[in-house]
């Protein structure tokens, strides 16, 4: 995955050396967040004349949700950068709840 300048895209940047989907950037501008395919990773960026990016982090385990519509990511950065909001996929279905009323009648 890669950065680029704008408005011109002259310069670039690479972030990531295993690709990536679903980049968005934290509110404060000083991470990066994308998918690997398994995980959320994050990177580190510290800005001066061009941006240094640090190793990629992996944060946590996140399969992709199905059904996506194109374009669309699984995850979205809380607005005070704190959390995130995510599309979670479960392996199997909660159990159902049973309720039995009047039980001690029968």
């Amino acid at each position: 995955m890669f950065v680029s300048g704008f408005p011109d895209h002259q310069a670039q940047w690479q972030v990531s050396n295993g690709g990536g989907c679903w980049p968005e950037w934290s509110p404060d501008g000083r991470t990066p967040y994308y998918h690997d395919g398994a995980r959320l990773i994050a990177v580190s960026v510290t800005w001066s004349a061009s941006p240094a990016f640090g190793l990629p982090r992996p944060l946590f385990a996140m399969q992709p949700a199905a059904n996506l519509a194109e374009g669309s990511r699984d995850y979205s950065v809380l607005p005070d950068g704190h959390g995130f909001l995510i599309n979670a996929v479960f392996a199997a279905a909660p159990a159902p709840i049973v309720v039995a009323s009047h039980w001690q009648n029968q």
